[in-house]
């Protein structure tokens, strides 16, 4: 239980140092490659702080500088600042509208990742649109497929149709 309590105070106490840096980073579009790696950052300081040592054994190894669409399963919220120490890429979360009401971090995903509110059909469109668009940026799509994180997730069948959709626009299939 203590462990647990030290890992969330950190969790949020390293954020918010890191904020007013990712801050300034996220107010002008050629900038917010560097507020994605303050979120790299922030994941390698996190597991450090914790005791969780990440160890990455890669079967496929992405140029950095390219563009995927890259789908992961989705077990716990670690998975989130894990992806910022694995995949060494400039990417974009496709992730639940509801993240955006959370003060601070929210601020932070509305301005660098694409929201989705799967409730709504012409909200997955835009995301949908988005998502397209990110990727002819010259910038990758992160997605958990699966929608869901837990131990539940291990035995759903991922909501394929995004993945179907966006997988012509990457450049760079492995």
């Amino acid at each position: 239980m203590l462990y647990t309590i030290w890992c969330a105070v950190y969790l949020v106490v390293l954020y918010l140092v890191l904020f007013p840096i990712q801050f300034v980073f996220l107010q002008r579009t050629e900038w917010k490659p560097l507020a994605h790696k303050i979120n790299a950052i922030w994941g390698r300081l996190f597991f450090l702080g914790v005791g969780i040592s990440v160890r990455v054994e890669y079967r496929f190894k992405p140029d950095p500088k390219g563009v995927y669409v890259i789908c992961a399963n989705h077990f716990s919220y670690l998975d989130i600042a894990a992806m910022g120490v694995i995949v060494n890429n400039y990417y974009a979360f496709v992730g639940k509208s509801e993240v955006k009401h959370i003060p601070l971090l929210g601020y932070m995903f509305a301005k660098l990742h694409v929201q989705v509110d799967r409730a709504q059909a012409n909200s997955r469109a835009y995301s949908l649109a988005k998502s397209i668009r990110t990727l002819a940026s010259g910038r990758s799509i992160m997605i958990f497929p699966e929608g869901v994180s837990g131990l539940q997730s291990c035995h759903r069948w991922y909501r394929s149709k995004m993945v179907h959709l966006l997988w012509p626009f990457s450049s760079r299939c492995p």
